[in-house]
C-alpha cells in the first residue's frame, strides 16, 4: 500500500513537473502564431465572433496574450518592420478579444470602463493601453491607412476580424485583402448612382488624414477636399471591376458617412 502511494505522488509530481513546463513553452512567444490562429478559428464566424465559446475555453486566447507579454524588448528590437507591424496587429486584436471576454456578456465595447485608455497591458517589454498601440505604435510608425481595416473594435461597424492571424511574410497581401473586402462589401461601402454619393464608415471620416500621402495625389478626384480626395482614391484603388466601372461612371461624386454602429460583433443565438 505504501508503495502504490509513494508511485502515485512521484506520479502526480513528474506530471506536475511536466505541466509546468509545457506551460512555459506555451506561453513563450510563438511568431508563427499558432495558438492564435488556432483561438481565430474556433472563434470568428463570418463577420460576427462567438464571445461566450470564447470565454468558456479562454485558456488558448489567455496563453496567446501572455505570449506577447512574453516577448522581450531585445527581440522585439531585431524584428523587421513587417514582423513589427503584424506583431502589433496581432497583439491588438487578441487584446480586444481578451478585454471583452474579461467582461462579458455586455452589449458594447464601450461599455467596458477604460478599456482603450485605461487598461493596461504588457507587450514585448512595454505598458500600453489599446489606444496607444493603435495611435502612438500603429499610425505614426507605419503610416500605411490599411491598418485601419487590419485591427477590431469588437463591434459591428468594425471591418470584420480575419479568421487567420497576419503574418510577416503575408503582410501586405493580408492588408490588400481586408481593404479590398471592406471597400466592396454591399452595405459598408453604398455607391448611390442616382445622388452620385457614396456612403461609408466614419473611420475614413475620423481618420481621412491618414490616407493623403499615399493616397492623396491623384488627379481623378482633385475636386474634393484634399481629405476626401484620398479617401475617394483609396475606394477607388481597392473597388473591384464593377464598382470601379461604376465610379468611372460620374465625373463629381460626393461623400457622407452613416452612423457607426458600436453594438457587439457577437454571433446571433
Amino acid at each position: 500500500m505504501r508503495l502504490k502511494s509513494m508511485v502515485a505522488i512521484l506520479y502526480l509530481i513528474i506530471a506536475g513537473c511536466g505541466s509546468a513546463e509545457q506551460a512555459k513553452i506555451s506561453t513563450s512567444f510563438d511568431p508563427g502564431y499558432k495558438i492564435y490562429a488556432t483561438v481565430l478559428a474556433k472563434s470568428v464566424n463570418g463577420e460576427a465572433i462567438d464571445y461566450k465559446q470564447l470565454k468558456e475555453n479562454r485558456l488558448s486566447l489567455d496563453t496567446v496574450v501572455a505570449q506577447f507579454s512574453a516577448l522581450s524588448s531585445e527581440a522585439y528590437a531585431r524584428m523587421t518592420t513587417s514582423e513589427s507591424m503584424t506583431f502589433w496587429i496581432n497583439a491588438y486584436n487578441a487584446i480586444t478579444l481578451r478585454s471583452i471576454i474579461d467582461a462579458y456578456p455586455v452589449q458594447s465595447i464601450r461599455d467596458i470602463k477604460g478599456v482603450w485608455k485605461e487598461k493596461q497591458w504588457n507587450v514585448a517589454g512595454r505598458i500600453v493601453t489599446l489606444d496607444e498601440i493603435e495611435h502612438s505604435i500603429l499610425r505614426p510608425d507605419y503610416k500605411d491607412p490599411r491598418v485601419h481595416f487590419a485591427v477590431n473594435c469588437a463591434s459591428v461597424g468594425c471591418p470584420p476580424l480575419l479568421p487567420v492571424p497576419f503574418k510577416p511574410e503575408q503582410l501586405d497581401s493580408q492588408l490588400h485583402e481586408v481593404s479590398a473586402q471592406f471597400v466592396n462589401h454591399l452595405t459598408r461601402n453604398k455607391i448611390d448612382i442616382n445622388r452620385a454619393t457614396i456612403s461609408t464608415t466614419q473611420i475614413f471620416e475620423w481618420f481621412g488624414d491618414d490616407f493623403i500621402a499615399l493616397y492623396g495625389g491623384d488627379q481623378q478626384f482633385s475636386y474634393l477636399e484634399k481629405k476626401d480626395a484620398a479617401i475617394m482614391n483609396f475606394i477607388y484603388t481597392y473597388a473591384n471591376e464593377t464598382n470601379a466601372n461604376l465610379l468611372s461612371s460620374y465625373e463629381k461624386w460626393s461623400l457622407e458617412y452613416y452612423d457607426y454602429d458600436w453594438s457587439l460583433n457577437d454571433i446571433e443565438r
